[in-house]
């Protein structure tokens, strides 16, 4: 079970302390859902039993986008080297050095200038679709074997990947990423650096989206965000407590709202005064108190992942 999970649960023990610790969260909710309620309505044809799953795709081009290293590097290592490369390069990023034989760890990867996305980029677009996709599987096998998975990975392309790539879907990643280019991607890129896409906080329980500039941002693909933005609210808190040890700085949180193309935005320290309805908030006793009271949840993530409760090797991913 995830932080996100948790959260949803307002029995668990992290939904039962982030409701004594932010007793006027709902502040947050007000703010942005005014700024929510100003904005134009979005509509699609794309079916409902669908708009997850393209939230999942969209999130990925977004994060191949902004990354200044390979992101997502957990399922890239699972991807032949060359259909990974051929990924990495549509989205702007260069090998440091090619070895003589031609192959490039994923280290080596990086992003040597600025880059605009372009527009329409209907390759990077099917990329994500099917690199989302493939990680949902992958989710679920506790030890994948890279060489397997690699070997299967075409097999797996061919027999399920391509097939559910539906012109409906199509549709609605143009459409996603139209706002992202023309409004998004600008609003994001504002923020600054350095950027980490999926800032792990544990690898089995809390693993964000974006950190940009200092600044955690929730990527949420809602036609309607307004009913979810508490939920919103509580995600983003529960990862700054989830960041004990202030790996990632955050200074600010925010949601970037994709089908509207739209960034919500609020310091760290106004959104912590709202929420807790106090001046000072201690925040490093807080994650404290949070740590304690997630650690079982925590430890049985890890035990269904991995098979056993040590966290994992640190690894930038």
């Amino acid at each position: 079970m995830t932080l996100t999970a948790e959260l949803a649960d307002p029995e668990s023990a992290a939904a039962r302390l982030l409701r004594d610790l932010f007793p006027a969260r709902d502040a947050i909710s007000a703010i942005w859902g005014c700024e929510v309620e100003r904005l134009a309505p979005v509509a699609t044809g794309l079916a409902s039993s669908s708009r997850a799953a393209v939230g999942g795709a969209i999130e990925w081009s977004i994060g191949l986008s902004m990354a200044d290293t390979v992101p997502y590097a957990d399922v890239f290592d699972l991807v032949p080297q060359e259909e990974a490369a051929r990924i990495l390069r549509g989205a702007g990023l260069r090998p440091n050095a090619e070895s003589p034989t031609g192959s490039t760890s994923l280290e080596a990867w990086h992003r040597p200038t600025p880059w605009a996305p372009a527009e329409p980029d209907p390759r990077l677009l099917r990329d994500s679709w099917t690199l989302s996709q493939y990680a949902g599987i992958l989710r679920r096998v506790r030890t994948p074997d890279p060489e397997q998975w690699r070997q299967s990975y075409q097999l797996w392309l061919t027999m399920f990947g391509d097939q559910m790539y539906t012109p409906e879907i199509e549709e609605a990643l143009k459409t996603l990423w139209h706002a992202y280019v023309t409004r998004g991607h600008a609003a994001l890129v504002a923020l600054g650096s350095p950027r980490v896409v999926r800032p792990v906080f544990d690898d089995a329980f809390a693993i964000g989206d974006l950190v940009v500039g200092g600044v955690l941002v929730d990527v949420k693909a809602y036609l309607d965000p307004s009913p979810s933005i508490g939920a919103f609210v509580d995600q983003l808190l529960g990862y700054v407590l989830c960041d004990v040890d202030d790996r990632f700085e955050i200074q600010s949180i925010s949601v970037y709202l994709a089908w509207q193309g739209v960034l919500l935005h609020l310091p760290l320290t106004t959104a912590l005064t709202l929420a807790s309805g106090q001046s000072s908030f201690d925040l490093m006793a807080a994650r404290q108190a949070f740590q304690h009271q997630i650690a079982p949840a925590v430890e049985r993530s890890r035990f269904y992942k991995h098979g056993h409760t040590a966290p994992a090797p640190d690894r930038d991913i």
